[in-house]
């Protein structure tokens, strides 16, 4: 791979996957929402069409929690789907999300039908649908983490209120979580672009298998939580982990970074592979 096009290259994840091609040598191709909504297809068309990629990255979608189906609908179904064919023959990777599998028993396996609760979920069941019906591989990713995260995300909050010293209201913390380290998303998606041919519309699961409670991890980064502060979300998830079996075998992939060390890199700042 000599260049790639990356939507949501500035999101969190986004940011940390340019930064991984760049240090490879990957020519890389930002698409960012100043640059135009990925909702648009001829927008779309045109900015693949003119970066010729090796590989797409498809990363851009609408996470927010207050927003409902129909606009969540244009982001990440209408989106992907025009990325998709503006890709055309190109091999596009597409990050999809643990939420999809919603009511499904834990572990979550690539085979089970979705049950998504959220819709969020919803949106990202369908693009999953869309890509690997256009022969896209698709990442399903759990609870993303590391430095640079937002404080609005859960160890992004914590870690903020470690800095400074504040205590951060949460849920009574049961619920339990895959957490997965940023350096080790960003390898699973590189290990699709490679070798994409031989992964050709399937979906993996690129987890630890570990399930972790938000309780466990507040605890671990010190006495900054007030547990019970909050409700637990409308529609929560509350069992949230994978079988990472098949990126095992198909890939070679294998989750590196312990909850512990990550924990303790992400409030460092460290990156490092």
């Amino acid at each position: 791979m000599t260049s790639a096009f990356v939507t949501g290259a500035t999101g969190f994840l986004g940011r940390h996957l340019c930064a991984a091609l760049r240090a490879r040598g990957v020519t890389v191709h930002e698409y960012r929402r100043d640059q135009g909504d990925i909702a648009a297809a001829t927008a779309m068309c045109t900015a693949i069409g003119s970066a010729r990629p090796d590989c797409v990255f498809h990363l851009a979608a609408d996470t927010r929690r207050d927003v409902q189906l129909p606009e969540m609908f244009q982001t990440n179904v209408v989106g992907t789907q025009n990325v998709l064919q503006a890709a055309g023959d190109c091999p596009v990777v597409v990050v999809g999300s643990f939420e999809e599998y919603g009511d499904c028993p834990t572990p979550f396996r690539e085979d089970m039908a979705p049950q998504p609760r959220s819709p969020y979920g919803i949106s990202k069941a369908i693009a999953t649908a869309l890509a690997t019906a256009r022969g896209a591989t698709v990442i399903r990713l759990p609870v993303v983490y590391g430095p640079g995260q937002p404080p609005e995300s859960f160890i992004g909050g914590l870690c903020a209120a470690r800095r400074a010293g504040k205590r951060l209201a949460m849920s009574p913390g049961e619920q339990t979580r895959d957490f997965l380290f940023v350096s080790d998303a960003v390898t699973a998606l590189l290990l699709a672009g490679e070798k994409f041919t031989g992964c050709r519309g399937e979906i993996f699961n690129a987890c630890t298998g570990q399930p972790v409670s938000l309780r466990e991890v507040a605890i671990q980064l010190g006495d900054i939580a007030d547990f019970g502060a909050l409700p637990y979300r409308e529609n929560e998830q509350m069992r949230y982990v994978g079988d990472p079996g098949k990126i095992q075998r198909a890939l070679g992939w294998r989750a590196k970074v312990s909850l512990s060390d990550g924990l303790c890199r992400t409030l460092a700042g460290d990156t490092q592979q």
